[in-house]
């Protein structure tokens, strides 16, 4: 009876798939994974976007005076999928103010009642009478996926360095 050789990958493509799903998933955690702030003062007429990368940097992105911000409003678009999956809605929570249009985040997700949530505390707020809020939009499902992609690639670069090596000293 003939049983089928178990096909290994080559050093060329473990090196290439390897570096390619360690530099993907490495950028989308810096690019996707970050958290972001929102933060309002009314006695100051202040609001700052702020966001927080994997590594635990501030960045201010936008900064803007409260009387300007009109409301949150979540946007929705249609992502076309692989053929037989269909498509699905994706969100965004945007800011409305006097100069335009702001997202809250670059991020579009799949989580409406989320973008929900925080669009509703957001316009809460304004209607309200409260000095201060913070929404926050957390990264940290993108940040995961991301540093799983990582350590994936990460394996298969230990895989590539272990037969060179194993090829370079007995000559394989």
């Amino acid at each position: 009876m003939i049983t089928p050789q178990k096909k290994r990958m080559g050093l060329l493509s473990l090196l290439i798939v390897g570096t390619l799903l360690t530099a993907g998933g490495g950028a989308m955690a810096w690019f996707f994974g970050h958290d972001t702030t929102l933060h309002a003062q009314r006695d100051q007429n202040q609001c700052r976007m702020e966001q927080v990368n994997m590594f635990g940097q501030r960045h201010t992105v936008k900064e803007f005076p409260l009387t300007t911000l009109q409301a949150a409003e979540v946007a929705h678009r249609r992502s076309t999928r692989s053929k037989n999956k269909g498509s699905r809605n994706t969100y965004q929570v945007q800011l409305r103010t006097n100069d335009g249009v702001y997202a809250f985040s670059r991020v579009w997700t799949s989580d409406a009642e989320g973008h929900q949530q925080r669009a509703k505390q957001i316009n809460d707020f304004l209607a309200s009478r409260e000095n201060t809020l913070e929404v926050t939009q957390s990264g940290k499902i993108v940040r995961l996926i991301g540093y799983g992609v990582t350590a994936l690639g990460l394996l298969l670069l230990i895989g590539f360095v272990r037969r060179l090596i194993r090829r370079l000293l007995l000559g394989a």
